[in-house]
C-alpha cells in the first residue's frame, strides 16, 4: 500500500519578497491544497482547495481569494471513451449557453 497525501496547508509567516521592486506576498497569506479522499482503493481525488494571498506587484496591491470544491466524479473508461464523453459534455455546455 502506497501512502497518499490527503491534505497540505501552508501559511506565510513572514513577508516574502519577489525582488526589491517586483512584488511581495504578505505574512498571513494561506494555501490549503487538495483535501482529498479515497474513492476506491488507491484512487484518490481532490475535494477542496483554498487560496488566500495578499501582497503587491510592482506598485499595486493584489488579493487572491479563491475556494474551489470538486465533486461528482465518475469513471468514464479508457482514454478513447473519456475523450468522447468530454467532447459530448463540452458540446452540451456550448449549446446551453448559445444565444438564439
Amino acid at each position: 500500500m502506497r501512502a497518499q497525501l490527503a491534505r497540505a496547508e501552508l501559511e506565510v509567516t513572514e513577508d516574502i519578497s519577489l525582488g526589491r521592486l517586483f512584488g511581495q506576498v504578505y505574512k498571513g497569506s494561506h494555501l490549503m491544497q487538495e483535501e482529498r479522499y479515497e474513492m476506491a482503493p488507491g484512487l484518490w481525488f481532490a475535494t477542496y482547495s483554498q487560496y488566500d494571498f495578499d501582497g503587491r506587484r510592482l506598485f499595486m496591491s493584489f488579493g487572491v481569494h479563491e475556494r474551489t470544491s470538486y465533486s461528482q466524479y465518475r469513471r468514464i473508461g479508457p482514454p478513447k471513451e473519456a475523450l468522447q464523453a468530454i467532447r459530448a459534455e463540452l458540446g452540451k455546455s456550448t449549446t446551453a449557453n448559445a444565444y438564439p
